[in-house]
């Protein structure tokens, strides 16, 4: 749930960096959200595309096990179902560690766009005093 979360926040700012209308997500379906973040992570940051393999494969085994969110939240589904009836054991080691390691990436890059786009406002406004409002007529 964590980082669905942090997934939809990097994102909304994402797309506010790239001038796209921010878009509510309704679904926790962590592979399109991450899909989505990775496309545009890779448009303003394209050096640190080897950075996003790891946290790729982390995000995807996660798709795998719980495709709509829902399955790590509960036990069993509203019919009485299991929600992982084929898993059996999760080394918790393991999985803590890897899940430290993405969130810790999504908040550094959550921290990186907040810069990017602080300094975007900061040079919108100046440009804005300075040329007008239609100042980016002068690309």
């Amino acid at each position: 749930h964590c980082v669905v979360l942090q997934l939809k926040a990097l994102l909304a700012q994402l797309r506010v960096l790239s001038d796209l209308p921010v878009q509510c997500r309704h679904h926790h379906r962590i592979d399109q959200l991450w899909q989505e973040t990775r496309k545009l992570m890779i448009e303003h940051f394209p050096s640190d595309r080897a950075d996003l393999a790891p946290v790729g494969k982390v995000i995807s085994q996660l798709a795998r096990l719980d495709p709509d969110g829902q399955a790590f939240r509960y036990a069993a589904e509203r019919d009485g179902r299991e929600t992982m009836p084929d898993v059996d054991q999760i080394n918790l080691v393991a999985f803590h560690e890897a899940m430290v390691g993405v969130a810790s990436y999504l908040d550094a890059a959550h921290s990186g766009v907040s810069e990017y786009l602080s300094t975007k406002h900061e040079m919108d406004s100046y440009y804005a005093a300075e040329f007008g409002p239609d100042w980016s007529d002068f690309d």
